[in-house]
C-alpha cells in the first residue's frame, strides 16, 4: 500500500486497488486486462481488478453502480472499464492479499449436462460485456463486428466439442442480447454509462 499512500491526494481519489487473491489449491489471481475477445490475461496495466483482493474508492459508487444484468462473471471487469473511462486508475498492490476459501464451492458450480452454470453465466457476461465495450463504453464499430463474428464462432465450436450446441438459447438468454444489441441505447444502459 506504499505506492497508494505516495499518491497526491487528488490521485487517491481515482484509484482502484487490487491486491491478490489465492484460493485453497494454491491458484493466485491478480488484476488484470480484458483480451479483444474478452478474456482475462495477464497485464502490466491492469484494466479490471481481482474482485476479492480489491479496494474501490467511495467516489466511484456516488456515480457508478453494479451492472445489474449481469447475474455472474465478468461484473468486476464491467465496473473497471467504466472506471477507466472516467479517468480511474487500477494499482496493482501485491501486499493486499485474500484467501479466497470459497472457490468453486457456489450453486453455479453444479454442471448442467457438461458444462458447469458458471461456464454458462460466465460466457454470457463475456457477450454482454464484450458488447457493451465495444459499442457503448469504447465504441468502435469494427471491434463490435469483429468481435461478435469471433465470438459466435469461437462459442459455437467449443459448445460443439462440449456436445452442448442446446446451450446456446441459455447463453443468449443470459446475455441479455437482444436489450443491449438494440438501437438506440437502452434506457437502463444509457444511464449505467453516462
Amino acid at each position: 500500500m506504499n505506492r497508494y499512500e505516495q499518491l497526491p491526494d487528488q490521485q487517491q481519489k481515482f484509484t482502484l486497488l487490487s491486491g491478490v487473491s489465492r484460493n485453497d489449491e494454491g491458484h493466485e489471481s491478480v488484476p488484470v486486462r480484458l483480451s479483444f475477445r474478452g478474456y482475462f490475461c495477464p497485464a502490466e496495466t491492469p484494466e479490471a481488478v481481482d474482485l476479492h483482493s480489491a479496494v474501490f474508492p467511495r467516489s466511484l459508487f456516488s456515480i457508478e453502480q453494479w451492472d445489474e444484468q449481469i447475474f455472474f462473471g465478468y461484473e468486476d471487469a464491467e465496473l473497471c472499464l467504466r472506471a477507466l473511462r472516467r479517468g480511474y486508475q487500477i494499482l496493482f498492490c501485491p501486499e493486499l492479499r485474500v484467501e479466497d476459501t470459497r472457490a468453486g464451492k457456489s450453486v453455479l458450480a453444479t454442471k448442467a449436462g457438461t458444462l458447469t452454470n458458471s461456464q454458462i453465466y460466465a460466457n454470457a457476461a463475456r457477450l454482454y460485456v464484450g458488447i457493451k465495450r465495444y459499442k457503448y463504453l469504447f465504441p468502435n464499430p469494427v471491434k463490435l463486428t469483429a468481435f461478435l463474428g469471433v465470438y459466435f464462432v469461437h462459442m459455437t465450436i467449443f459448445l460443439l466439442r462440449k456436445g452442448k450446441l442446446d446451450t446456446w438459447s441459455d447463453i443468449i438468454h443470459h446475455s441479455h442480447f437482444l436489450q443491449i444489441i438494440q438501437f438506440p441505447v437502452p434506457q437502463k444502459l444509457d444511464q449505467s454509462i453516462s
